[in-house]
């Protein structure tokens, strides 16, 4: 698909929404419909969001934002999406968490956080609930294996698409479908989805990380042998 197909794609949602937004359609709607019509925009809030972050995920995260007259990619952000700087940071770190790089041989390598990505791409998650899944267990990324990340990442995008988690013997998480098979549960809310991370970052990593205190401790003592 070319760039004006993709545009011609993106400019008829725009055209749809102007239509929705027209001639009082909004105000004549029950709750019943109210709540349908919040459901269907936070659906295309997030795809919209997607779309966003794999249109700056799958560039040149050096020479995209510099061909734009703009000095970096926050810049770059704040001037397209007309957002503060803050939101084109948050943006800017799910990029770095679902980008895949090209290899020395030319593919595509898988992101740092493969089933979170698909999530995002599906309209599941959008930019504040990925960031809330992803938070904890990157604090403690080089405290924990490559298994127990991979882990993670599928139980947590299993829980964003309402699935249920549960944890074996050995507390290793894992996504328990709904009894219908493939069927999406309610989804939880971004809330949820941090607190469930927490719980995963706390038991993979039980120990925390060493008290800054006690690294200076043992630099002093290391400087008084020597």
């Amino acid at each position: 698909m070319g760039m004006n197909s993709t545009a011609e794609l993106l400019g008829r949602v725009l055209t749809d929404l102007d239509a929705v937004l027209s001639d009082n359609v909004l105000a004549g709607l029950s709750d019943a419909e109210r709540i349908t019509v919040l459901q269907a925009a936070g659906a295309a809030f997030r795809r919209v969001e997607a779309v966003v972050v794999e249109t700056v995920a799958t560039g040149d995260m050096g020479d995209f934002p510099h061909a734009a007259g703009c000095r970096g990619m926050n810049e770059l952000l704040q001037r397209t999406l007309l957002v503060d700087a803050r939101g084109a940071t948050l943006v800017d770190r799910v990029v770095d968490r679902v980008r895949r790089p090209v290899s020395l041989a030319g593919e595509r390598v898988p992101a740092r956080w493969p089933e979170m990505r698909v999530a995002l791409l599906d309209g599941v998650v959008g930019v504040a609930g990925f960031l809330a899944a992803t938070g904890p267990i990157e604090k403690v990324w080089d405290r924990i294996s490559v298994d127990q990340r991979l882990a993670a990442d599928v139980a947590l995008a299993g829980c964003a698409r309402g699935h249920g988690v549960v944890f074996d013997d050995e507390n290793d998480p894992d996504v328990e479908p709904d009894a219908d098979g493939d069927v999406d549960g309610p989804s939880p809310t971004t809330q949820d989805l941090k607190a469930l991370a927490e719980d995963l970052a706390s038991m993979f990593d039980p120990d925390g990380e060493e008290p800054k205190d006690e690294d200076a401790r043992r630099r002093r003592g290391s400087r008084s042998a020597g």
